[in-house]
Formats: C-alpha cells, sequence, structure tokens
C-alpha cells in the first residue's frame, strides 16, 4: 500500500468514514466544456473552496444515457465521493442535449433537433406536400383526358392522397 493511500484511509478511520462512500453535493459555475471528453471545468461558488474542479463528468458515468452539455457560466450541481469520480446532478442552462437508446441518438441544441444523424435533410411538411402531389395528379389528369380525346387512351396511374396517407404519426412537428 502506497503512502498516500495509506494515509489517506488512516484519515478516513479518524473521521469514521472509512468503507463509507458518502456523497457530497456543491454548487459551482461552469467554466468550460468539453463536448468530445463529456466533461467539464467548474469553481464552486462556496467561500470555503476556490479549487477549480476539472474533468468534472457531465454524468454519472460518460456513456450512453441523457448527456445535457451545460452553458459557459451556467450553474450547475456537482455531486462527488471518495470512490466516484465528480459528476454533474443538475444544470441551470444547456447548449445541447443527447439521449442515446440503444444506438439510438437524438440530438437537441438552438438549431433543431436530429432524430438519428441529419443526412436525411429536414422533416417533410405532409400538408405542403399533399397540396403539391394533388396539383401534380390534377394536372396529369388533365394530360390523359387531352390525349384521350386525341384518341390516345392512358390509364391513370396516381390517385389523390390526405395527410393520412402520407405522414407517419409518431414523428410529429411545427414551426415556432
Amino acid at each position: 500500500m502506497s503512502n498516500s493511500r495509506s494515509i489517506r484511509e488512516a484519515v478516513q478511520r479518524l473521521a469514521g468514514t472509512f468503507g463509507t462512500n458518502p456523497l457530497t453535493v456543491i454548487i459551482a459555475q461552469v467554466v468550460s466544456v468539453d463536448s468530445d471528453a463529456m466533461t467539464c471545468v467548474v469553481d464552486p461558488l462556496n467561500d470555503n473552496s476556490t479549487v477549480t474542479m476539472e474533468n468534472v463528468n457531465l454524468s454519472a458515468q460518460p456513456n450512453d444515457g441523457l448527456i445535457c452539455y451545460p452553458s459557459n457560466d451556467s450553474i450547475v450541481l456537482v455531486a462527488y465521493a471518495p470512490k466516484l469520480d465528480p459528476f454533474i446532478l443538475q444544470f441551470s442552462d444547456i447548449d445541447k442535449c443527447r439521449i442515446t437508446i440503444e444506438g439510438c441518438e437524438y440530438y437537441i441544441d438552438k438549431d433543431g433537433i436530429k432524430l438519428h444523424g441529419d443526412n436525411l435533410g429536414g422533416l417533410v411538411k405532409v400538408n405542403s406536400l399533399v397540396t403539391a402531389y394533388n396539383q401534380v395528379v390534377a394536372d396529369l389528369t388533365a394530360l390523359i383526358a387531352a390525349f384521350s380525346a386525341l384518341g390516345v387512351i392512358i390509364p391513370p396511374q396516381a390517385t389523390i392522397k390526405t395527410a393520412i396517407d402520407l405522414e407517419n404519426n409518431k414523428v410529429q412537428h411545427g414551426n415556432i
């Protein structure tokens, strides 16, 4: 056992905290955020401590789940214990949020929401799409009628649609 570890253990035994993992929560202000490492640097806001805390995890474990990225200068609650790395419990302001559920990722930031990435572009405005589609069907029907008048028979291929025919109602959106 190293000297520092034995000294730490002796102090914990004297304090009656050896073998326990008491959780301490402090109020702090965010100095900076490392999005890739999922950590931040915070300054505690109580008068007893002026030590900057580095490598504070944005969640209890830096893995899947709910990860919020706090804004610089925002106020956070930081939890830490002798056997745990410090981590953020609560945020006053966030810049973005990532939710990961079994490989399914959702990103939320000031620019909007990304469901499984952004390679397919934005969601379709179904009502506008239905109107445009039905106009194309009406134009096609008129063309078929014009060709039929000339003796050329073209069987109709397109039908009028409603929003219900085209939308996935499990994902809905609006425009604020």
